[in-house]
């Protein structure tokens, strides 16, 4: 019996936290019954996290020739973020599939990117997917449905103490991620350690020629999930903006005490607790949220505050939840 087929559109493809969470999606998709190609218009970033991408690359070129034989015909067309809403539509134009489906992955866009955003449903049947409920009431006028991106199998909880010298972050090298606030404020707090997963320390210094680093900051760059979160301890995502912010919920499940500023989904994650939550997004928000933890917080209290977030993370996200959801978006 041949399955359905999706095909997957990225436009830029800067292998951040929703591309990452493209294969998982791709498995799911294939156990509800579709499989997928993937066209990466614009590929960039990581390498390894590219290779695994690109298992599921197909060739423009090849695919639009293939369908006008109608040998590879497309149920779905998804496509990620507004840059890659024009080739969408002609793509769905061309091809005819059953749906076009625009995820939005963020809240933060330009008046241009929002008319982007509007143009594909004048010319093809579309519906719009937000993966947070801030960017799903931030476009509501679009009506979108919830997609949620990512989803957990197993419980990664350690029962482990919390080493409260060290504090972890897992970003991409970019403006949006906030990493110059928290190298600034890691001055203060010279017995603390802090870690930068997924950027280099000479991607930081191209960032951000000007600030110096103290010598408890190191950037780490790639790893495996399992290589960073080895022990329970801080996780700090002092972004300026988000959507969902995949990697605090990857924090979450492995045990650590989530802090993050209050954009995207963030505050969902984190039970909207204030005690976790970065109001002021500036280095000095972020050193008096620290300091305030780690030296005025009751440990037991951090505690039970993580243990009560891991739990709401498992229940919300696990697979068999993010299955219905997305069988529901298909069943469109």
């Amino acid at each position: 019996m041949f399955k359905k087929k999706i095909l997957y559109i990225l436009f830029r493809a800067d292998y951040g936290g929703a591309e990452q969470s493209i294969p998982s999606l791709i498995d799911l998709y294939n156990e509800i019954g579709y499989e997928t190609n993937l066209i990466i218009l614009s590929p960039g970033g990581d390498e390894n996290i590219k290779k695994i991408l690109f298992k599921f690359k197909v060739n423009l070129w090849r695919t639009l020739i293939m369908c006008f034989f109608q040998k590879n015909k497309y149920d779905f067309i998804i496509s990620s973020i507004p840059y890659s809403s024009i080739p969408a539509t002609i793509l769905s134009l061309l091809l005819k599939p059953k749906k076009l489906l625009i995820w939005l992955h963020n809240s933060r866009y330009s008046s241009f990117h929002t008319l982007l955003l509007k143009i594909p449903k004048f010319f093809y049947e579309t519906t719009y997917l937000a993966d947070s409920d801030k960017v799903k009431k931030e476009f509501e006028y679009l009506k979108p449905k919830y997609a949620p991106i990512y989803f957990h199998s197993i419980n990664n909880m350690k029962s482990s103490l919390i080493n409260k010298n060290k504090f972890i972050t897992l970003a991409r090298p970019s403006i949006q991620k906030g990493l110059d606030l928290l190298a600034i404020s890691a001055h203060k707090f010279p017995n603390i350690n802090f870690f930068i997963y997924g950027c280099k320390l000479i991607d930081f210094k191209n960032l951000y020629p000007k600030i110096k680093l103290s010598k408890n900051i190191k950037f780490i760059g790639y790893r495996k999930k399992d290589e960073i979160f080895t022990e329970r301890c801080f996780y700090i995502q002092p972004s300026r903006w988000e959507g969902f912010c995949i990697s605090i919920v990857e924090a979450i499940l492995y045990g650590c005490i989530p802090i993050g500023s209050a954009v995207g989904e963030i505050t969902n994650h984190l039970e909207n607790d204030n005690l976790l939550i970065i109001d002021n997004i500036s280095a000095k928000g972020i050193e008096n949220k620290i300091r305030n933890l780690i030296y005025e917080t009751d440990f037991s209290l951090l505690e039970k505050k993580a243990i009560s977030i891991n739990k709401g993370v498992l229940i919300k996200y696990n697979k068999n939840s993010i299955k219905r959801i997305w069988n529901n978006i298909f069943e469109i």
